[in-house]
């Protein structure tokens, strides 16, 4: 179940409880950014803030060393499973309580960033679904949001599965 914050919050605490109920994993990207009470992470199995959410969300400055770090530590103390921090052109920095990683962009030229956020998301939660762990996915989301970022508009600009897996390849192939 992917939520974000653009609609209610009881909806989305609502939606969270329900898919908790029903064993369902649970994705949250709280964009905008809007405070919640602490027990709000205890249903959220990946939390997908960009950077400048988690700041806000946690009230930690992620820059500098170890702001990355303290920042999903802070989310995992709220339980939290995972966390996904965006972070535009310098990849993702990805925590699953256990292992912490930057998974790093993949270069290309951009014509527009509008979608590359939701590509990212819905690429992560596709990656997850098929049974890869939350790194292995945040890779596969990497390269949808970079495809994303090399077409105008935000809709139209997300990649088809053929071309994020022919993307995959070629950029593997390229070493």
């Amino acid at each position: 179940v992917i939520l974000e914050f653009g609609v209610p919050l009881d909806a989305v605490r609502h939606a969270l409880g329900m898919a908790r109920r029903a064993g369902a994993t649970t994705l949250v990207n709280p964009a905008p950014a809007a405070l919640v009470p602490e027990d709000f992470y205890s249903d959220v199995d990946v939390l997908v803030p960009n950077e400048l959410e988690a700041g806000q969300l946690c009230g930690l400055p992620l820059a500098g060393d170890g702001g990355l770090e303290r920042a999903a530590s802070w989310f995992h103390q709220r339980m939290a499973a995972c966390v996904v921090i965006t972070l535009g052109e310098r990849g993702a920095f990805v925590s699953d309580g256990g292992r912490r990683a930057l998974v790093p962009s993949r270069r290309v030229k951009v014509a527009d960033t509008t979608g590359a956020g939701d590509a990212f998301v819905g690429a992560l939660a596709c990656g997850l679904d098929e049974g890869r762990d939350v790194l292995a996915a945040a890779v596969f989301a990497n390269a949808a949001a970079a495809l994303s970022v090399m077409r105008p508009g935000a809709a139209q600009s997300m990649p088809a599965r053929a071309e994020v897996d022919a993307f995959i390849r070629e950029e593997n192939a390229r070493g």
